[in-house]
């Protein structure tokens, strides 16, 4: 009985919120077109030899984008089963958004479970999460994926520390999930580290058990490890590119939401305009309100009253009034102190922590609410669940694959992973050739994005560009007449424009240029996931081995 009401409830949920993904053509997002953009060259990417790919052959007009070199991979790395059996990117796009929907239903449920709730809180905890309007917006209006993703996931991280805690030794699941989550979506990773932090040393002071301090390093360990082949060459790497430049990055406060917007805005399609006016709406929501609103009065209650009021209730009220208040203008002056914090470019993106924290904090207060306030709660979520129902996206579209693959934009919002060096506009005149400053003409025999071989036959000193934006990895060797192989030296001038380019004599040449996974950064945090991937692996089947033998000897 129990598992047949979850299962109606996961069913009922999720029919409600992708209402509109059950009919054919794919909801107008502002990154929903995006990852199908980005889906398609991963797939190329791979197939081109890129593994992993970090370098997308066919955006910017082919001139290439290293989007996948900096922009989290989950979605992709989910996207690619699909894309071999040749499912459309939006069948894709909307499959891994639902799966990743009742993935963070579940997670809720594991974790309430975990903290021994009863059935009505665990299924209460459950609809909070589902309904949470940042969530909704992510699906319907604005189609980020990779915080789906990490917001369905982050259940799951919490419910994995009391794992840790009650086995007191990782395990090759939490390894997993914690792994997954690193790669999920970059921002939400990094603001959600110190929340992650408190909920374990919160969770390790209640069952007073220092052994699971070190499960809980070694599993972080791990799973950084089995990440870092993203996360090191992004950090590292980072500095070739304009993104601390770009304007999204440097507008930070004015994107703050103000009261009225964060307890009455209206869910819709919109973007984060500067200043307090926006299309874009940033509401909590009702249930989410009510739960906050029923949650401080016990508190305010027992500051008078003098009565007993758990820690955790105190802890988990105290932590989402401060994630809401950082989002208002009043917040200005702390992210002033701090500004490596203004990374997450829009303060209201805060709110997707609530998506886990709001189940958490009911949990928690459930006990000190009276029956009427849940009836209330419980009518407030019908309500809500009536609300989402009747939402719809601005428009729909459909395009073919090969659209996909030949998708000529950056997809990024103001292509803030380009290179500094690569000024060049004019990337409509792209040909799969090379251009020659000079005199002389080329045969091309192979083109990719990721590769590529021609020959030249110079009559005089020549430079040579390829239609290429020009980013660490890449390398080009050339085979003289008289069969010596070099590696050239790329040129940086007002001719290159940040496009491949190097010099040669007059003589005839056979050229090599590829994309490879030869920098510093990539070879320490390729080989470091690689040997973890392997440790891991070898521990797995050891444990394995010895569990088999235990029981034939038993």
């Amino acid at each position: 009985m129990k598992r047949v009401l979850l299962s109606l409830l996961i069913f009922s949920l999720t029919l409600v919120v992708f209402h509109t993904y059950f009919r054919s053509g794919f909801p107008y997002t502002n990154d929903g077109e995006n990852h199908l953009a980005r889906f398609a060259n991963y797939k190329i990417a791979l197939k081109e030899g890129q593994f992993p790919p970090r370098f997308a052959p066919n955006l910017m007009n082919h001139y290439g984008y290293p989007v996948f070199n900096f922009n989290y991979p989950l979605p992709n790395l989910l996207s690619v089963p699909f894309s071999l059996i040749k499912v459309n990117p939006e069948t894709t796009f909307k499959i891994i958004s639902i799966m990743s929907f009742i993935g963070g239903l579940l997670g809720v449920y594991k974790l309430l479970h975990s903290e021994r709730k009863s059935l009505f809180i665990i299924v209460i905890g459950m609809v909070l999460f589902g309904i949470q309007p940042y969530i909704v917006n992510l699906i319907l209006f604005r189609g980020s994926m990779g915080e789906l993703l990490a917001a369905s996931l982050l259940p799951w991280v919490f419910w994995s520390i009391n794992e840790l805690i009650k086995k007191q030794k990782p395990t090759l699941f939490t390894i997993s999930i914690s792994s997954l989550y690193l790669l999920s979506h970059n921002v939400t990773v990094l603001i959600s580290l110190p929340i992650i932090l408190l909920f374990a040393v919160v969770k390790i002071f209640d069952n007073k058990n220092k052994k699971a301090v070190f499960a809980i390093f070694l599993n972080f360990f791990y799973s950084l490890a089995l990440s870092l082949w993203f996360w090191l060459p992004a950090l590292v790497e980072a500095s070739q590119t304009v993104v601390r430049d770009a304007g999204i990055a440097n507008h930070f406060f004015d994107h703050f939401a103000t009261i009225n917007q964060l307890a009455f805005g209206q869910l819709g399609f919109g973007f984060s305009n500067p200043g307090p006016v926006d299309s874009l709406g940033f509401q909590l929501g009702i249930s989410t309100l009510f739960v906050i609103w029923i949650s401080s009065i016990i508190l305010f209650k027992s500051f008078f009253k003098k009565v007993h009021v758990p820690t955790k209730i105190l802890l988990w009220t105290t932590t989402v009034l401060i994630l809401i208040f950082l989002q208002t203008p009043t917040s200005f002056y702390f992210w002033k102190l701090v500004p490596t914090l203004q990374i997450i470019q829009f303060p209201w993106r805060l709110s997707i922590l609530l998506g886990a924290l709001v189940p958490i904090l009911w949990a928690e207060s459930s006990s000190l609410i009276s029956r009427n306030l849940k009836k209330v709660l419980l009518a407030l979520c019908f309500i809500t669940v009536y609300v989402i129902g009747q939402l719809k996206p601005v428009d729909f579209f459909h395009r073919n694959q090969i659209d996909y693959d030949l998708y000529p934009q950056s997809t990024s919002t103001q292509n803030e992973n380009r290179t500094k060096e690569f000024t060049y506009l004019n990337i409509g005149d792209w040909q799969p050739r090379p251009l020659i400053e000079g005199v002389g003409e080329s045969t091309v025999s192979d083109w990719t994005g990721s590769h590529r071989t021609y020959s030249l036959s110079l009559e005089t000193p020549s430079t040579i560009i390829e239609p290429t934006m020009k980013f660490s990895g890449w390398q080009t060797s050339v085979v003289s007449s008289d069969g010596k192989t070099r590696n050239v030296q790329y040129l940086n001038t007002e001719l290159t424009q940040g496009r491949i380019a190097f010099e040669l004599p007059i003589g005839t040449f056979l050229i090599h240029s590829t994309f490879t996974q030869w920098t510093p950064a990539r070879i320490i945090g390729n080989s470091i996931t690689l040997i973890s991937v392997i440790a891991l692996g070898f521990g797995y089947l050891k444990h394995r081995w010895t569990s088999s033998t235990t029981t034939k000897n038993g």
